[in-house]
């Protein structure tokens, strides 16, 4: 929405204590461990990802079969050459994170095959708009004139967020915002964007018998809230 000033009744963007996935989090103190630094070649990220995944999947007690469905997936996936964050900027560097064991390395794969269909992304982003707004009264936040537009914006910026965590998700790396999509999703209040998100980190529980794929989903988001609001 562009008339953001005018449409809004409450805008508090201030993160820091806020209530999220049923915990406290303080947006001055995620910790980001096992990072790797690397420039912004695109060849040299895809090599040291390999090269810091091999050993690590290895410790597990996976089949070979699923070790190797597993390497050749981060591998071989298209959006190492078609991101649509600009994730390779002139000047800017990149951090892998995340990577600290075996089965986080597997979550991350679990999550990556179930997003990766453009329409499971698309349901998600309908459904949980749905569900979202029987939690919040959108009318605390928008004049009734401007409500259709807002949910309509809410759910495409939803949509947004669900492709950069499925991206994030690929590149271990929670990706780069620019400047003038923080200034979008700005334009829908944090409490609709928490709600969601509490929503999406449920419904992950559903995706696989996986207990690690909604802790990742939770820790992809909460950093996703913090780019946003900070």
């Amino acid at each position: 929405m562009s008339d953001s000033e005018t449409t809004k009744k409450v805008s508090n963007n201030d993160l820091r204590n806020s209530q999220f996935a049923g915990s406290l989090v303080d947006a001055e103190t995620v910790n980001i461990t096992n990072t790797i630094n690397i420039g912004n070649d695109e060849i040299q990220l895809r090599q040291i990802l390999i090269e810091v995944l091999k050993p690590i999947i290895e410790t597990d007690v996976l089949s070979e079969k699923v070790k190797l469905e597993v390497i050749n997936y981060f591998k071989e996936n298209k959006n190492y050459t078609n991101t649509v964050y600009s994730l390779f900027r002139k000047n800017d560097e990149y951090k892998i994170e995340y990577i600290s064991n075996s089965q986080t390395v597997y979550a991350h794969y679990l999550i990556a095959k179930y997003l990766e269909k453009i329409k499971v992304r698309c349901h998600l982003a309908i459904s949980i708009t749905a569900e979202a707004l029987k939690n919040i009264d959108i009318s605390d936040f928008y004049e009734d004139e401007f409500i259709y537009q807002a949910i309509q914006a809410f759910c495409g910026n939803l949509f947004i967020c669900i492709d950069w965590l499925y991206e994030s998700i690929i590149f271990f790396s929670a990706l780069p915002l620019s400047d003038e999509t923080k200034e979008v999703f700005r334009d829908c209040q944090r409490e609709i964007f928490e709600s969601a998100f509490n929503i999406l980190i449920i419904e992950a529980e559903n995706w696989t018998d996986n207990s690690e794929v909604p802790k990742e989903v939770s820790k992809y988001l909460n950093i996703l809230l913090q780019k946003i609001y900070n």
